[in-house]
């Protein structure tokens, strides 16, 4: 009766026996039923690398690239940033200067033009 216990029980043994046999039976079946040579899967598999590792050296100089150019912006915005804050400043003063008097200007004529409407209005009164 320990015999029969003991086949049933779990064996390393037969289960390293049953993975190698069912490795060799799928591996035996897989060169049967592949859609290609061997050459030609290792040829498929050799230019898919090949591409890749190409894809991956171009995107990896295009990042570089970016790099480059956004250091190159950042010098070039820390140099002309405040060039061009100074300068809008000393527009903005410009203009602020010469729109006083015309806005003065303006007050005066829409002023003028207030006591026209009233003198005008009190003619039609009368």
């Amino acid at each position: 009766m320990k015999k029969k216990e003991k086949n049933k029980s779990f064996s390393g043994k037969k289960f390293i026996k049953g993975f190698l046999v069912g490795g060799a039976i799928c591996g035996g079946a897989t060169l049967l039923l592949a859609p290609r040579s061997g050459k030609e899967t290792q040829q498929s598999i050799t230019n898919k690398i090949e591409a890749d590792i190409n894809f991956l050296l171009s995107l990896s100089n295009q990042i570089d690239t970016t790099k480059i150019q956004a250091n190159r912006l950042v010098t070039l915005s820390q140099e002309l940033l405040p060039v061009f804050e100074k300068e809008t400043t000393k527009s903005l003063k410009k203009f602020e200067f010469k729109a006083k008097p015309r806005i003065e200007q303006i007050k005066e004529q829409l002023a003028k033009i207030e006591q026209d409407i009233t003198e005008f209005k009190d003619t039609l009164e009368q």
